[in-house]
């Protein structure tokens, strides 16, 4: 682990790949940035590219 700040979307994302999430699905936006910025400290856990919901949601299938 990193000395870096521990923040809510870190804690998100080290407790879903704590539990076997390894992909994460979902456009980056203002209302879950924190979340996003939380994925550059989980290692093995990936967040695919997506700039429309309709392909995110394909994506998920």
């Amino acid at each position: 682990m990193s000395s870096a700040p521990w923040t809510v979307g870190r804690y998100v994302v080290e407790t879903l790949a704590a539990n076997g999430v390894d992909t994460v699905f979902g456009i980056p936006g203002v209302h879950n940035i924190e979340l996003y910025r939380g994925l550059e400290w989980a290692s093995p856990t990936r967040s695919p590219p997506s700039r429309r919901r309709i392909r995110t949601r394909c994506r998920c299938w």
